[in-house]
């Protein structure tokens, strides 16, 4: 399968790829990007060929695509909706035929990551808790349910088991669940110094959460968390640039961009080899 990249325009960079057929022919394409509104139901997938020429457009009466994740051939995309329409459901996009279908939830997917043919969702259902569900794809529906402590922001597996991070608003903590497959708790590590977390990615057996904010949210913070899988322990990797927003393995290099939410603003990027060591710094 070729290694595909999708973008959502204003909000992700990630890594999908296929070969489409469509009515009859078959459609190869290397680059495909999401377009998506949160005020209208408007969004469209466009794929383009290695040298960006367009090859296929396909419309989707939805808005607000969040960021998704890729499982055989299917791109999956939380769908929040616009205001006077939530999403309350996930998109799911066949790479190889274009086909699409919507998976319900009861509470506005976040974030979402899937494994062994099930989906592992998180819900901000109020300020001091959230749910994380466990979604069985084929048959579309709600197998388990978990209410976890704080704001839950971000959902990763590492170590083949679903890790959640929450952050506390009241004691300004950031709690990392470890759970099992059918969502019972392992561990609970705690961040007592970043927060806000936007991505991660688990490499060389640890999770690296990228946090965009200081403990107290007061002001940008400089450095990335790293758990090791292996004895639970947690450091902090030291950034030059403050503001971490999105974070991709790219061959012996760790690409970090950074973005300041207040101005909306970031045109900055973080190298760094795979021992963590800043490498480039680019503007």
């Amino acid at each position: 399968m070729i290694k595909l990249k999708l973008m959502i325009i204003g909000l992700l960079i990630v890594s999908l790829g296929c070969t489409q057929q469509s009515n009859n022919n078959i459609l190869s394409f290397k680059y495909g990007v999401i377009f998506t509104s949160n005020l209208y139901n408007k969004s469209k997938i466009v794929l383009f060929s290695q040298n960006w020429d367009v090859v296929e457009e396909i419309n989707l009466d939805i808005g607000g695509l969040q960021k998704g994740k890729i499982y055989k051939e299917n791109l999956y995309v939380p769908v929040t909706g616009i205001p006077s329409e939530p999403g309350n459901k996930i998109l799911e996009f066949n790479m190889k035929t274009g086909n699409k279908r919507y998976i319900k939830t009861k509470k506005l997917p976040i974030k979402l990551v899937v494994k062994d043919n099930f989906l592992y969702v998180i819900h901000n259902t109020s300020i001091d808790s959230g749910l994380l569900t466990k979604i069985n794809i084929k048959n579309n529906n709600i197998i388990k349910e978990k209410r976890l402590s704080g704001v839950l922001r971000e959902i990763a597996i590492a170590n083949d088991k679903i890790n959640v991070i929450a952050d506390d608003p009241v004691s300004k903590n950031q709690n990392i669940y470890e759970l099992d497959e059918n969502l019972n708790e392992i561990n609970i590590e705690t961040n007592k110094f970043t927060a806000f977390p936007t991505d991660s990615l688990y490499f060389n057996g640890m999770l690296l959460i990228i946090n965009n904010a200081k403990y107290d949210f007061l002001g940008h913070t400089n450095k990335i968390v790293a758990l090791k899988s292996k004895n639970s322990s947690l450091e902090l990797v030291k950034l030059k640039e403050e503001a971490p927003y999105q974070i991709f393995k790219n061959d012996d290099n760790i690409i970090i961009t950074h973005y300041d939410f207040p101005t909306r603003s970031g045109n900055k990027v973080t190298v760094l080899n795979n021992e963590l060591n800043q490498k480039k710094f680019i503007f």
